[in-house]
């Protein structure tokens, strides 16, 4: 797996975000394997944690379409799971099983569990005085103490937005 970094340098403060090229948060309650891409096509896929090898995986694509693959063999979805092309992965491994087309995934939905389960959303405040960039948990990364002007909120929100990083402001 390829890790990749993006240093955002704004007045003066470093912030360093660290991502997976392809597979961008995984998440596991003991039941359900939750995971999040970073792909052209595929946005997120789970799986059910049942005692057998052959598994039910969802896949939900970028368009927000939903396809359930039965019987999958679990090396496969693993394979699936861990390219650095998802969607090359996604033809290999997956696209073979039987499938159903599922009801379109609420993709605001799966954006908000990916920000609260990963933890690692930003909150960004932008007040008269200053510009404040801090964790979910309340962890402060930046403040910048002078008011921002008329287009650095804007050039800010759009760095954020293109490197998909989930945020949201006060």
């Amino acid at each position: 797996m390829r890790a990749s970094y993006i240093l955002i340098t704004f007045a003066g403060a470093k912030i360093i975000h660290y991502f997976n090229m392809a597979k961008l948060f995984k998440y596991y309650d003991g039941e359900l394997e939750r995971v999040w891409y970073d792909s052209s096509n595929v946005k997120y896929s789970e799986i059910d944690d049942k005692e057998n090898s052959l598994k039910t995986v969802r896949v939900v694509f970028n368009n927000g379409s939903q396809y359930q693959y039965g019987d999958v063999d679990v090396y496969d979805y693993l394979k699936f799971r861990d390219a650095e092309s998802t969607g090359k992965a996604f033809n290999q491994y997956l696209k073979k099983y039987t499938y159903e087309k599922l009801e379109n995934a609420d993709l605001k939905k799966l954006d908000t569990d990916y920000a609260e389960l990963k933890g690692g959303a930003y909150v960004f405040n932008f007040s008269s005085d200053n510009f404040t960039i801090r964790r979910n948990d309340g962890q402060p990364i930046l403040t910048y103490d002078r008011k921002l002007k008329d287009d650095e909120p804007e050039v800010v929100e759009a760095v954020i937005k293109a490197l998909k990083i989930p945020y949201k402001k006060e």
